[in-house]
């Protein structure tokens, strides 16, 4: 699993409809809208993120599970 980069959903990218590459990486989003985002403004979406946000992250991941984590709006759900 990635993470869509614009609003962070889980994605399986060997089920993923919407990709993107950016230097040489490729990116996976959860629909078009989240697509049509980053390809408007990569770099908005794809900045280093320092220590602290990586924490926040690992903490957010080990605790979709526990908490039954909610797709965003993006998703339309």
């Amino acid at each position: 699993m990635t993470r869509d980069p614009v609003c962070g959903m889980s994605v399986d990218p060997d089920k993923a409809a919407f990709s993107s590459s950016y230097n040489a990486k490729q990116f996976y989003f959860c629909n078009k809208a989240c697509k049509t985002a980053f390809d408007d403004n990569p770099l908005s979406y794809i900045k280093k993120r320092g220590l602290f946000a990586r924490f926040l992250d690992w903490i957010i991941k080990g605790n979709e599970k526990t908490f039954h984590h909610h797709p965003p709006n993006c998703c339309g759900h």
